[in-house]
């Protein structure tokens, strides 16, 4: 097997793997269990850079405009990860794998943004420096970053490996590179931890990051897509008319 056939068996989504993923991954799209032999996958350094295109209309160099600032990307890393996440529905935690791509955007005055792309949307986040900080243990239900602030329940928590990247960073990535995050909402933002961990586990490099969620809509007026903008306007005009007929039709 090489990197090449990393395409899911069942309904031939392309799939990102890592070493965490041991000899088995399960298809996020189909949910079907895929074998495969690591050892053989990294018998090469070299990776497809095809197997890893953007997903959508962001790419490095595109420029785009958030608060107001003009911004560069500048790089990209793709991450596969383990995520436990809460379902407010069920009111409990589930564990599936995801994968995800985070942009590097720099702005007009050297600040950085993260911007991050998935199957459910987009979201970007920023450094900030919390009055409480903490790194949670596995498990933990409930944080906060704020003094005075009541304990908010932990929306994600996460393994991520990076699969591939592109681009320039203010550090040096590499394929393998394994790190944890948690993660919660309030006032309409998400706020995380993040920390990288060293091979032998240790922690080291922890950042916390406020996270504004976009949506595609958001996402293709920062870069000025117009012809999705369009798509996004159609799609609304087109919701809003179904829900006036469904009403006058009950009415």
């Amino acid at each position: 097997m090489n990197i090449d056939a990393l395409r899911c068996s069942s309904c031939d989504l392309p799939l990102r793997v890592s070493p965490s993923d041991g000899a088995q991954i399960t298809c996020p799209g189909c949910s079907a269990t895929n074998y495969f032999d690591w050892d053989e996958l990294t018998k090469s350094d070299e990776v497809d850079a095809t197997k890893f295109k953007p997903e959508s209309f962001i790419a490095l160099g595109k420029h785009c405009t958030f608060q107001s600032k003009s911004c560069q990307v500048i790089g990209r890393i793709c991450k596969s990860s383990s995520i436990r996440e809460w379902d407010d529905e069920d009111r409990c935690y589930y564990t599936e794998p995801w994968s995800y791509d985070v942009w590097l955007l720099v702005g007009e005055n050297k600040e950085y943004y993260y911007l991050s792309e998935d199957a459910e949307g987009y979201s970007i986040s920023e450094s900030f420096t919390p009055t409480n900080p903490q790194v949670p243990e596995p498990g933990t239900t409930s944080m906060t970053f704020f003094e005075d602030e009541r304990p908010q329940r932990v929306l994600e928590e996460a393994t991520a490996t990076t699969v591939y990247f592109e681009g320039e960073f203010t550090w040096t990535p590499k394929v393998g590179d394994v790190s944890k995050y948690f993660e919660y909402s309030l006032g309409g933002l998400f706020y995380s931890v993040e920390w990288s961990l060293k091979d032998d586990g240790a922690i080291e490099e922890i950042e916390f990051f406020r996270t504004i969620p976009l949506t595609r809509l958001h996402a293709a007026e920062m870069f000025g897509e117009e012809s999705i903008l369009e798509e996004e306007r159609q799609s609304v005009l087109a919701t809003e008319n179904a829900k006036k007929w469904s009403k006058a039709f009950f009415l």
